[in-house]
């Protein structure tokens, strides 16, 4: 069901991009996908973060292998590691501005950072746009473009624009 929905989509829209449900996937899976070149994009697995001699438990840690590692080849597809997944309970818990600081931490030094959002999350139950989540979401790539973001793009663009550069 999946690969009818991934080529579906590739035919369709022209994305050849895969981000798994909790940005977690099975490695067979994965393999599978991006040998028929779909990039993925995902969280650092526990295992990556210790092949760097890193704690996978600690987030400074696990903040440190996607720098040092922020994407990699896999066949005629590129592995994008996710730097950041923005939701509307981050409002609760921080500010644009110090979200936008932590993930230019890890995508400055990296050379590249991937986020996410989730589309409900502009959206409330009753389909009305939820306008203070679009704000935040908006002050915060504001902030990330005034730390130093120049640009930004589509996962897609963005894989197939790595991989046109090894």
């Amino acid at each position: 069901m999946l690969s009818n929905v991934l080529h579906a989509f590739r035919t369709e829209f022209g994305t050849s991009t895969l981000i798994p449900p909790h940005n977690f996937i099975d490695e067979v899976v994965a393999a599978r996908y991006t040998a028929e070149g779909f990039h993925l994009s995902r969280a650092l697995m526990n295992h990556e973060v210790a092949a760097h001699g890193l704690d996978p438990t600690s987030p400074d840690h696990r903040a440190e292998a996607k720098r040092r590692r922020p994407r990699y080849a896999a066949s005629p597809a590129m592995v994008l590691y996710q730097t950041a997944s923005v939701a509307a309970r981050d409002m609760s818990r921080t500010n644009p501005r110090d979200l936008a600081s932590s993930v230019m931490s890890v995508a400055g030094p990296a050379g590249m950072g991937v986020i996410t959002f989730h589309w409900w999350d502009f959206l409330h139950d009753s389909g009305e746009i939820n306008e203070a989540f679009t704000t935040f979401a908006a002050h915060f790539l504001d902030a990330c473009q005034q730390l130093g973001s120049d640009e930004f793009t589509t996962i897609t663009n963005l894989a197939s624009n790595l991989q046109d550069d090894r």
